[in-house]
């Protein structure tokens, strides 16, 4: 009985947790998508081909790729995680980043009930999630996948808790919180 009331305490307190959680970027805001390391972050749910396009319009020799390695895309097509950007030189090519969307670990730019079930087995160590999915998952940023951040992705997935406003991203680079470096403002609509 009282490993029950444990259990139901610690559930209530984290369900709080994922409802208090507050998204920093306003509805009037601008989408910030930057890079870091070997990721494309801030890129927010439902982002549309046309739309990353226009967000890497000053570097051409951009190649969008999915995870079956297709190049040719309409623009209402969704980036999801696990996408990749190429760029190219007049040498080669010089670098591939990988896409991550916040809470997207199936890497079909949404949130639905497939991405906190997958959490949710990683927590369990039935089926880990690894690479940029295991980044994906990690919604608050704090280096680890916890109960935070599939209770997070659930309530999000709900309509109790926004992980993003309006398709705005997360983190804002004028934020003294923002650990981020080599942040490019885009400002579209």
């Amino acid at each position: 009985m009282k490993k029950i009331i444990i259990l139901l305490s610690l559930v209530l307190v984290f369900s709080i947790a994922a409802l208090t959680f507050v998204p920093a970027a306003a509805d009037d805001e601008e989408v910030f998508v930057y890079e870091e390391g070997d990721y494309i972050l801030g890129v927010p749910i439902a982002f549309t081909v046309a739309e990353f396009r226009k967000a890497y319009a000053s570097r051409p020799t951009a190649i969008l790729m999915n995870l079956d390695g297709v190049t040719e895309f309409d623009d209402d097509d969704l980036i999801g995680t696990g996408f990749s950007v190429r760029f190219w030189s007049e040498v080669g090519e010089t670098k591939t980043l990988y896409i991550v969307v916040r809470g997207d670990t199936t890497g079909d730019g949404l949130i639905t009930t497939t991405d906190y079930i997958k959490i949710r087995a990683h927590l369990k160590n039935v089926i880990p999630l690894e690479g940029v999915f295991l980044k994906a998952a990690d919604v608050n940023n704090d280096g680890s996948v916890t109960t935070f951040d599939y209770l997070a992705v659930k309530a999000h997935f709900r309509n109790v808790y926004g992980l993003y406003s309006e398709n705005r991203s997360p983190k804002r680079p004028d934020s003294p919180k923002n650990p981020y470096k080599d942040v490019y403002p885009i400002g579209w609509r």
